[in-house]
């Protein structure tokens, strides 16, 4: 391992910047009330676009990474994650733009995940609990600020509160999604709290991951399951007691799988992220499109940064010519032509 550098490497940074006539990575979408706009991640910023596609219009701008983000259920506003403050905590801004209003402010990470009809923003952190436990607590908070709370007993993660507000689906379970092909104890599951009898329901049982409930209508609830071998979307119906009925796969993709998915607050349209792409489809699984984004922009930041490094080099490897140097400093990856002098 190097201790120190015996000479002074200058180097160029080059930010990673993505030219609106190549495919961009849009990341983290979610749809409106009648799947009519879609907010997503790109840039470290929010945007929105038509769910036909063209130009994005970019809704903040900060040098802090935005992420996730939830339409209000008028779809007048959006909510948002954003490390402004150095930790990811929960903004929201007019749905046409201008300056966001801070929800959350503990030094924990608040993990936006949905936006009732009731009027509650549910997130998700570990707040209190973190030495205890592996999941997260689940927490709603107020678009127009205040003091949160928290909404469940239970641990888990992906609440959000049924149409109606009778229930609340959620996940449970601890393996990290990236795991498409874990099969075991500690997968992921999606479950109900009934607000009317105070009880928990368990509404999947396979032994791979199930997440992200969303609702399609008060007894038609959309996640993601890795059932089929890859990451789909699936439905399941639910009667009046919250005991599951029927269960289908909306997508049967077997490449690449859903990474994320939103569906629209009337049901109707879905959209979801998979390979380099955005896709919409209909609730039914009917129509698959690809969407065609354009968000040119310009530079957010300055593209070049200038470092002169002396030290902190952790490894390093000669090119097979012995002319270049490949360093490992603070975590990222440098290359600088060899000087003999």
């Amino acid at each position: 391992m190097l201790k120190s550098l015996a000479f002074f490497t200058v180097i160029i940074l080059f930010s990673t910047i993505t030219f609106s006539q190549n495919q961009p990575l849009l990341l983290y979408a979610s749809i409106n009330i009648d799947g009519s706009k879609i907010a997503f991640s790109y840039q470290g910023d929010i945007w929105t676009v038509s769910s036909s596609g063209g130009k994005a219009e970019r809704l903040t701008e900060h040098e802090g990474i935005e992420t996730y983000s939830v339409w209000s259920p008028d779809g007048g506003k959006v909510a948002f994650n954003s490390e402004r403050f150095g930790n990811s905590d929960i903004y929201v801004v007019d749905a046409n733009g201008g300056i966001p209003l801070r929800l959350t402010y503990h030094s924990a990470g608040d993990n936006i995940s949905s936006w009732s009809n009731s009027g509650k923003i549910y997130f998700t952190t570990r707040r209190n609990y973190n030495s205890l436990e592996w999941s997260a607590e689940i927490y709603a908070t107020s678009p127009d600020g205040g003091t949160p709370e928290r909404v469940l007993d239970a641990f888990g993660f992906d609440p959000a509160e049924s149409p109606d507000g009778r229930f609340i689906a959620f996940t449970k379970g601890d393996c990290r999604i990236p795991r498409e092909e874990y099969r075991g104890s500690a997968n992921r599951d999606i479950w109900l709290y009934d607000t009317k009898t105070k009880t928990y329901i368990q509404l999947t049982d396979f032994m791979g991951n199930d997440y992200s409930p969303e609702w399609g209508s008060e007894n038609t609830l959309y996640y993601i399951s890795a059932s089929s071998g890859r990451y789909n979307v699936h439905k399941l119906t639910i009667d009046a007691n919250g005991e599951k009925q029927n269960e289908s796969a909306v997508t049967t993709f077997m490449e690449d799988g859903v990474r994320n998915f939103s569906i629209s607050g009337d049901g109707s349209k879905i959209v979801l992220e998979k390979d380099m792409n955005l896709y919409t489809i209909n609730s039914n699984g009917t129509n698959l499109k690809k969407l065609s984004i354009d968000v040119a922009s310009d530079y957010k930041l300055d593209p070049y940064e200038w470092k002169t490094l002396t030290s902190k080099a952790s490894e390093f490897a000669i090119s097979p010519n012995e002319k270049y140097i490949a360093l490992a400093v603070r975590g990222d990856i440098f290359v600088t032509q060899n000087d003999k002098d």
